[in-house]
């Protein structure tokens, strides 16, 4: 799975209308370890040291006939300082496709009554053949320019363009989860203008069958404005379905009229990119 996923796990800002206090504050935002932990924690999501996730991505672009799978493992270490924050949870991942690459990525979390908010990444590790040479082939959705498929999922996951052995620290963290959820009621991931507005919305419950059994999950919708004109992008959907007890499952990506540029050509068609949990150890 890839990081902009999960970016596994991953995934968003309170909106503006939030009372001051119940913002996390940068110098004072941490996570209990994992054996202080309350059910109401885990409940939300299980975000405690030592559960580890696997996930099997398929890709495919329809213009040039490509196709891919990717294989990920993402795992929680032990709280660490991150930057202005006194304490972080770790994301680890390793990501293998079936192009031989591999790449790497740490994603930091904190989470309090607030919600579940990311306040860093991490990015390196090889980069794919597919859609990167050089800076020969250029990936062009909604108007921006990517060199790799990393840099494409990576902005869609995070809001900011990044390449290999980025690191990104996030001030304030980017809400992934708003607590409590409610029904239809979206909140800001990234404000207008930081660069591009990414909100998320809580569209209902759905379940989602998996290798290991069949679980209720929260259906999260990404709404994208690339260029910040006021107006959703109806090419790009990205939907997360998290279980509260299993945490991320599943994720779908659909971009619509992607343009794909390399020295033969230029080529339009449709991205699709499904990522599912195969196993967990919890």
């Amino acid at each position: 799975m890839k990081n902009y996923f999960i970016a596994v796990l991953f995934l968003v800002l309170l909106s503006s209308c939030k009372k001051e206090e119940d913002k996390p504050e940068n110098t004072n935002s941490t996570i209990p370890p994992a054996s202080q932990q309350s059910s109401s924690y885990n409940v939300f999501y299980p975000l405690v040291i030592g559960h580890q996730w696997s996930y099997v991505t398929t890709v495919d672009f329809d213009a040039i006939n490509f196709h891919l799978t990717d294989y990920s493992t993402y795992s929680f270490t032990s709280d660490t300082a991150f930057g202005p924050y006194n304490s972080a949870i770790v994301q680890v991942a390793k990501d293998s496709s079936s192009d031989g690459s591999i790449n790497h990525s740490r994603t930091y979390y904190i989470m309090n009554d607030s919600g579940l908010f990311m306040c860093g990444y991490l990015m390196g590790g090889s980069p794919r053949a597919f859609l990167r040479n050089k800076n020969e082939f250029k990936f062009e959705i909604g108007g921006m320019q990517f060199n790799s498929r990393e840099e494409l999922t990576a902005f869609f996951s995070t809001g900011h363009s990044m390449s290999a052995d980025s690191l990104l620290v996030e001030v304030p963290a980017r809400p992934t989860l708003k607590k409590p959820l409610v029904l239809n009621e979206v909140w800001a991931y990234c404000d207008y203008g930081n660069p591009s507005y990414i909100g998320k919305k809580y569209t209902g419950d759905e379940n989602v069958v998996t290798d290991f059994g069949t679980f209720s999950c929260k259906k999260i919708e990404w709404l994208y404005d690339v260029n910040n004109d006021s107006i959703p992008d109806p090419d790009l959907n990205v939907t997360q379905y998290i279980s509260p007890v299993k945490g991320l499952l599943k994720e779908t990506q659909y971009f619509n009229n992607v343009t794909y540029t390399d020295s033969t050509g230029t080529y339009t068609g449709n991205y699709e990119q499904v990522s599912i949990a195969t196993a967990v150890n919890f």
